[in-house]
């Protein structure tokens, strides 16, 4: 091989080698994003589904008593200024210091009406992950 061919083989090799950390550095970042896309993909799940089961649990309530009642035999939830708070573990069971925080926030109103907002906050950023507002009517039996 001469000089030139020396050089040539050389500026392939090192174009390939660039070429190989650049797909390389592109495909670690798109890994990246994914997992944490996947991350609050799961946290929404989660949240959703706990606002579906606190949805079902304030419409099976007689009132704001029973279902404070309920939620603290239970949940072991807390009444706040907010509303009734429970957390949960990732695993969904209540915990004390758990990754969710649900919020039920229940107003009676009239001839059995009554209306809900369910939020499901992250715990250690203190974001809003979800948020259903709900109502139900109960006529008396």
């Amino acid at each position: 091989m001469n000089k030139r061919e020396k050089s040539v083989f050389l500026v392939e090799a090192l174009v390939l080698i660039l070429s190989f950390i650049g797909v390389i550095l592109v495909l670690s970042s798109l890994f990246e994003k994914s997992a944490v896309l996947s991350m609050e993909a799961r946290k929404l799940n989660d949240a959703v589904l706990l606002s579906e089961n606190a949805a079902e649990i304030v419409k099976s309530c007689r009132d704001e008593i029973d279902l404070e009642t309920f939620l603290k035999e239970r949940f072991q939830a807390e009444k706040t200024p907010e509303g009734m708070r429970i957390c949960f573990n990732s695993a969904l069971e209540p915990e004390k210091t758990g990754e969710y925080r649900l919020l039920v926030n229940c107003t009676e109103k009239t001839d059995g009406y009554r209306e809900a907002q369910i939020s499901v906050y992250d715990q250690k950023t203190g974001s809003l992950i979800y948020s259903l507002p709900c109502a139900s009517y109960r006529e008396d039996e």
